[in-house]
């Protein structure tokens, strides 16, 4: 099945799920079912829930459920939220650890193209012991 075929079953079972609880668990069933073989295609799930769950909270609890590279994902696009907001006062709850908002701010502002981003990921990864991979 295409990604253009899977698009369509994925919003279904979204908008049947319920709540992030729910959306984490359609992330999960794609996994299992091998709807995702390769990072694009999981990176086409993710951006539907987020445009489905795209609250600085949901984006809190999407990054908590999430594991490897969606909880990476889910946590870059609670903080963009946050710093769009321009409150980054929860990024805590993120699990990053101790980050300098400043700092923090400055590197979402300068990661605009994926190279950068990547970039940024690792460097977040690196500032925080706690954060999982």
């Amino acid at each position: 099945m295409t990604l253009a075929e899977r698009i369509p079953l994925w919003r279904e079972r979204l908008g049947a799920a319920g709540g992030v609880g729910g959306a984490l668990q359609v992330l999960r069933e794609a996994r299992r079912s091998c709807e995702l073989p390769a990072w694009s295609d999981e990176v086409a799930l993710l951006r539907l829930i987020t445009s489905a769950h795209g609250s600085v909270g949901d984006g809190i609890a999407l990054a908590r459920g999430a594991q490897g590279g969606a909880k990476r994902w889910f946590q870059q696009q609670a903080m963009r939220a946050m710093a769009r907001a321009g409150d980054l006062s929860r990024v805590g709850e993120l699990g990053l650890g101790r980050l300098d908002p400043a700092e923090l701010t400055r590197m979402l502002t300068t990661a605009t193209d994926p190279a950068a981003r990547r970039c940024c990921s690792r460097r977040w990864r690196g500032a925080s012991p706690t954060t999982s991979t």
